[in-house]
This record gives structure tokens, sequence and C-alpha cells, in this order.
């Protein structure tokens, strides 16, 4: 059974042994005093400074002139132990390393009422209901082991030791019954809700459990041990969920292109052509990989706090191992090893289509004061909506320019450019404003019509207005037109004009209408009778477009 002596030596070993990665270093200038509350002997205590980051894993401080270990649980967060030798009454945590940071505590006793059966009916139990929920895989065998062996232990105390593993659970029985129960349901991602932040926080809540469990390796080491066989089991489950569910994303993907891409190759995917405030369907996609070791170098706020976690849970560990190792063979117990976190060196990228939670976190922007986005919505999971509007003056049509896509959901980050080429739309209501290749409305256009005298004009015509409605993918028409005819009789052995007769006009309205498939710059119209004729299109500007040898404005 454990001894006194024993007790002492595992507290000081583990605050020696547990000594911080880095050289204790001031983070605070200014003077940190704060109320700590009441607390108790044999507690495991948390203290939280909000407006400090802490930078290293482990801290040294006194209490009541006895001193404790500080371990880091949190990115503002530490905890230690209370030993049950502090004298009670009012005592302040003083810590050097954080420009000697003070927290005033009441300090009171831990003592038992009854026996030590009776103080740890609930323990036990809630390790029962615990051990319901584990499977075969080798932790959770690891943490049923540490369970039996606990209880083991304990049916063969001494009633010294009965009372030590009692009281120790005692000062802490809230911090110990949530650990062993807790299924992190509660954890959400704060202020914004995403799959990665709820995995990442509850990876990091997990990791304070294991800090705080390690802590009670020292009070008694076999309760300490078994506790932080069960935090490491939810550890490493907690790890598992997030690395089959957190992806590192680096570039989107629409219609073919890879917005990482140099997109200067001539071998590349068609362009993606939009037209003038009509919107398009495109592919729209996510690259994205599970994470790897050397993601440990991103620096968004997210992928920090993660990678911090499993570094603060490897440095637990690697301390904790060797105390574990002792425990087994003071009091000839069989307790695992807990296990490191690792990554792997590399994971396949994937191609996913868009959803809604990707689109939470993506921005949309066009550099060109021609150009600018009137939509940009998801219509569905793979599939993006786009309408860009042409504006002001472009000196070329069409316009061509980049649609540039950043994201950022606090873990990954990237940003890059798809150039789109903009057409300018012929949908809406035209006007006529002149024929065969600038002739102005009114304007007469000699018709040579005689199949003997081909040079002499026998009429004239003149447009005297057309209105031309164009819409998606039909159009129609409603042209006047004057004729004029000479009322001549031509001599056709020399085509002179042998009588000349006074001149006589009619007017005439023509109407149309028809569907249209435009590609490129050639209109191909086909009548309600189904008389195809095709014609080239050319935008003078937004608002003035060439169709054939006519010129129309909107």
């Amino acid at each position: 059974m454990k001894t006194k002596v024993f007790k002492i030596m595992t507290f000081l070993m583990v605050i020696a042994m547990i000594s911080c990665s880095k050289e204790d270093s001031t983070e605070q200038t200014a003077p940190i005093t704060q109320e700590g509350g009441a607390i108790s002997g044999s507690q495991i205590v948390t203290v939280t400074f909000d407006n400090i980051t802490l930078t290293q894993f482990e801290y040294q401080g006194t209490i009541g002139g006895i001193p404790v270990n500080l371990v880091q649980t949190g990115e503002h967060t530490l905890a230690f132990y209370l030993p049950n030798e502090v004298l009670t009454g009012a005592h302040d945590l003083i810590i050097p390393g954080l420009s000697n940071a003070t927290v005033h505590y009441d300090i009171s006793p831990t003592v038992l009422t009854g026996t030590a059966d009776e103080n740890v009916v609930d323990l036990f139990a809630n390790l029962n209901t615990f051990a319901q929920t584990l499977g075969n895989d080798p932790q959770a065998v690891s943490a049923q082991n540490a369970i039996n062996t606990l209880i083991t232990h304990y049916n063969n105390a001494s009633a010294a030791e009965k009372a030590s593993i009692a009281t120790l659970y005692k000062a802490n029985k809230q911090l110990f019954d949530h650990l062993i129960l807790t299924d992190f349901s509660d954890i959400t991602g704060r202020n914004t809700v995403t799959e990665t932040k709820i995995h990442i926080n509850k990876h990091v809540a997990a990791i304070a459990l294991v800090g705080v469990a390690a802590l009670g390796v020292a009070a008694s080491p076999v309760l300490g041990c078994a506790i932080l066989a069960v935090a490491g089991y939810k550890a490493v489950k907690a790890n598992t969920e997030a690395l089959e569910n957190i992806y590192d994303k680096t570039s989107t993907i629409v219609s073919g292109w890879f917005s990482n891409k140099n997109h200067s190759s001539a071998n590349r995917t068609p362009d993606i052509i939009l037209t003038d405030n009509i919107a398009k369907e495109l592919t729209f996609n996510i690259k994205e990989r599970k994470l790897i070791a050397s993601d440990a170098s991103k620096t968004e706020p997210l992928a920090v706090q993660y990678f911090n976690s499993i570094s603060l849970y490897n440095h637990i560990v690697a301390e904790n191992n060797p105390v574990i190792a002792q425990t087994n063979t003071e009091e000839h117990t069989d307790f695992d090893s807990l296990p490191q976190e690792a990554l792997p060196a590399s994971n396949p990228d994937v191609v996913s289509p868009v959803d809604d939670s990707f689109m939470e976190n993506v921005q949309f922007s066009v550099n060109d004061p021609n150009v600018s986005i009137v939509t940009a919505a998801l219509s569905s999971n793979g599939q993006l909506n786009l309408k860009l509007k042409l504006n002001g003056a472009p000196t070329t049509l069409p316009v061509r320019t980049n649609l540039h896509i950043s994201y950022n959901d606090g873990f990954s980050s990237f940003s890059g450019n798809i150039p789109v080429t903009v057409e300018a739309s012929l949908i809406g209501t035209w006007t006529l404003v002149s024929f065969e290749d600038g002739v102005s409305l009114g304007t007469y256009v000699e018709l040579f019509t005689s199949p003997s005298c081909p040079s002499v004009a026998t009429q004239s015509y003149t447009v005297l207005n057309e209105t031309l409605v164009i819409g998606e993918g039909t159009y129609s028409f409603v042209e006047q037109d004057k004729y004029r005819f000479y009322n001549q009789s031509i001599l056709t052995s020399n085509c002179s004009i042998e009588t000349d007769a006074a001149d006589t006009f009619e007017t005439y309205t023509d109407t149309g209408s028809g569907t249209y498939v435009l590609d490129g710059n050639t209109f191909t119209a086909t009548s309600s009778n189904d008389e195809v004729t095709t014609h080239t299109i050319q935008f003078i500007t937004l608002n003035k477009v060439k169709v054939g040898d006519r010129i129309y404005v909107r």
C-alpha cells in the first residue's frame, strides 16, 4: 500500500517532471491581482486570466508558502492541486512567471463525513455508467482496465488509503463527475456554430480534462491514474472525431477553374462566359483534404488553437507516462500508458460540392469598374447561381475580368481568381436608328428591279421606324417601311427612260416573332413560320448594337 512518504515524493516528482518546455518568461508587465473565492484542500483549482494568453505549458507558484505546479488547461486558464497541508484562512496564490500575478483565496480543509465507502458511492456508480459506453477499441479497453484496476485496488486498500481516495474525490466531486460522465454534447461553436469549431472545442475541452486529471495523480496515484485514463480515452476519441471531420480547404473550382492556380496555360478549361445581368448556373466545388502534420504551421486562429491543444496533450502525456509506470511499480497496478496524438504526413485531396456552411465563410468580388456582382449564391449543393452586371461605358466588349473568391472559416483560408468573360445582353427593347449600313431613317435607298436594265432605279424605299423586342430566347418586331414607285417606262434597247409619270407612295407595316439562338456573335433566328435567318451581332456600346446592316439603340 502507498505510504505518506510515497505520496509526498510522488507529488514532488510530478512538480519536477512536469517542467515547462520553455524558460519562465513574463507575459504580463502590469501586476495581476484578482479574487479566487473559496477553495478547499485536496481540490484541483482552475484559475483564469482573461486578459493574457499563456505561452507556457506550466508555471511554478506558491500558495500559503507551499509550492504548487500550475498546468495550462486552456488559452487563458491554469489549474493546480491544492495540498491539504495548506493552512486554512486567507492565502494568496503567487505566480512569479506571470509578473507575480496574485489571486486571493479563502481556504478551508476537506474533511470526510461518514466512511470512505460512503463518500465514493457516486464515484464507482459513475465509472460503471461510463464503462457501459465503451467499445472494443484499444483505448476503450485501456480505460476499462483502469477502472477495474481502481476497483480492485480500492477493495484491498487500507483504511488510510481509502480515506485518501475518498478525500480527493470529495474535494473534486463536481469536477470528477463531469469528467467521467460528459460526452461534450454541450459543446458548441460559441458565436458562430460550425462543425469545425465544434470539433475543435470538443478536443480542447477534452485536453483540459486530461490536464486536471493529471494533477490528481500526485494526490492519490491510483485514483489519479484511473481518472487520467478516462480523460485520455475521451481526448483520443475527440481527436479521432476531429481528424475524421476537419478538412483543410485549399481552393474552389468553378466550372473546372481552380481559384488557386495560374490561368495562363494554353490548355485550359473553356472560358466562363456570362451575359450582362443574366444569371447562369455553374458547377461549384471545393478542393480539400484531411489534416496532416505540416498543418501545424497554419496561422488561422482555430488551427492554432487545435494544434496548441495537441502539443499540450502530448506534453502532459510525456510527463505523466513515467508517473504511471512508477505507480504500477509501487502500487502493483497495471495502468496503461497514454498514447501520443499524431497526424499523418499526407492525405489525398478530395473534391466535394460546396454547401451552405461553406457559403457562410466565402466572399466574392470583382475588381473592375465596369463589372459588379448582382448575385453569387448557392442554388443547390455544388451549383453556383452567378449574375454579373456591366456598368458605365466599357471601352471594349465583351469585358474580360476576374471573379475574386476568398474564404476564411478560422481554420482554413485561401483566395484566388476565376477568369470570366461578360458579354453585353441583347435582352430589352431596341429602336432602329439606321439601316443599310448607315442610312438614316426617312432617307430613301434606290432599288433596281428591272431584269433588262438592272442599272436603272425603278423604285426606292426607306424605313420609317422599327421596334425590336428581345427576350430570353424569343424576339418580336414591328417595322414600318415606305416605298416610292417611279412609274417610268424603260426603253430596253438602250435602258433610257421613255415615259415618266408622277411618283406614287405606299406604306407597309411588317410584324414578326420567333425564337433565336445566340452563339458568340452569331444570331440565328427562327420565325414563327420556321424561316431561319442568321445575322452577325456587334455591340458598339452597352446600349447600341449592330445586327447585320442595321444599328439599334436600347
